[in-house]
């Protein structure tokens, strides 16, 4: 089983911001459609649950993941979890990318340097867009 890091999990749990933007767009129909039977991703995603508390094994895995971090995510929001907006994540020994701590040099020096930089004034995580808007970045690397 793969040991997924906070990035990846926090770069996931985005992705639930970005289904409840699209609407109704093309790529949001399929875990919408397998999820229907929990009345849609749309709702579970505002769900107080756990992911392995539901019945998905059809979601694709990258869906499967989505919730299961973005249920991790609102657990940290409801202080479930040892972990605070005020975490550094740079060379933070619980935030690895391969067991190893990690620095992006380019967000460190653009003024990203906790998990409340990564969120906007709701404590929702920032979007793509405006991450990049935000931190004055061309694209996220």
């Amino acid at each position: 089983m793969i040991d997924f890091n906070f990035m990846n999990k926090a770069l996931k749990s985005i992705w639930i911001k970005r289904f409840h933007l699209s609407g109704n767009s093309a790529w949001t129909v399929i875990p919408n459609e397998v999820t229907i039977h929990l009345r849609g991703l749309t709702f579970l995603s505002t769900c107080n649950c756990k992911s392995n508390d539901l019945n998905i094994k059809e979601l694709p895995l990258f869906y499967k993941r989505m919730l299961q971090y973005w249920f991790e995510f609102k657990d940290v929001q409801n202080n479930k979890m040892p972990c605070t907006k005020k975490t550094v994540m740079w060379n933070n020994k619980d935030i690895k990318i391969d067991n190893k701590t990690i620095l992006f040099r380019t967000w460190f020096d653009k003024g990203v340097y906790t998990l409340k930089d990564l969120l906007d004034p709701n404590l929702d995580f920032l979007t793509y867009e405006e991450f990049k808007l935000r931190y004055s970045c061309k694209q996220i690397s």
